[in-house]
């Protein structure tokens, strides 16, 4: 692991100066070992702390990514959004994104990254990991076009019955546009008397085929 990380402990005697050594080596090993990319970065962006696996997947030196900033990981319609959720951590405690990281040969992969806002050295700093979600990505996009492709019309809702999620068949029975479906609860695409009497469950609404 590559890093510029300040530590408050003060150098002692040989024996502490060796235990702090191998407590390194440990939390080193440690944070290469994670199963996606780690971070610290301060309050202005910059990054105090990596991981091997960010080396790795983006292909860029620790000498590289010592002078870089998130930014430089992201492409340009993505960059006001991440700033965003950058500001976020440090303003509220926490915040998620779900973005494309560019790596150094401009390959792109979906992750999910996080961050949390910690005090080191008394200071603010955000630390946080990004998966690579290309998996799960892949799963969603077969789902929704088996959706699509499904001569039913299909309405799925949360445990709240607000609807989450309609394939073209819906939008054709019901004469809605998907983003005012999206904006409605599974009651109001029922008759009126059957309305309340199932809260919070999921419905399948259909039409025949052909």
């Amino acid at each position: 692991m590559t890093a510029r990380f300040p530590s408050s402990k003060s150098p002692g005697t040989a024996a502490e100066e060796d235990a702090i050594r191998r407590e390194k080596n440990f939390t080193d090993a440690a944070l290469d070992n994670l199963p996606g990319v780690f971070y610290v970065l301060d309050d202005q962006g910059r990054f105090l702390r990596w991981n091997k696996h960010m080396e790795t997947v983006s292909g860029y030196s620790s000498e590289e990514i010592s002078r870089m900033t998130p930014m430089d990981f992201v492409a340009e319609p993505d960059k006001a959004r991440v700033a965003e959720e950058l500001r976020r951590v440090f303003l509220t405690g926490e915040a998620t994104a779900e973005v494309d990281f560019v790596a150094k040969d401009q390959t792109r992969a979906p992750y999910l990254f996080t961050g949390n806002l910690v005090q080191l050295d008394r200071k603010p700093c955000l630390i946080g990991m990004g998966i690579d979600i290309t998996t799960r990505t892949r799963a969603e996009r077969k789902f929704r076009d088996l959706l699509e492709a499904a001569p039913d019309a299909i309405v799925i809702v949360d445990k709240a019955g607000g609807i989450v999620l309609v394939n073209s068949q819906t939008e054709a029975l019901f004469g809605f546009k998907r983003t005012e479906l999206l904006e409605l609860r599974i009651e109001m695409l029922l008759p009126e008397r059957y309305r309340g009497e199932h809260p919070g469950n999921q419905y399948l609404a259909s039409s025949p085929a052909g």
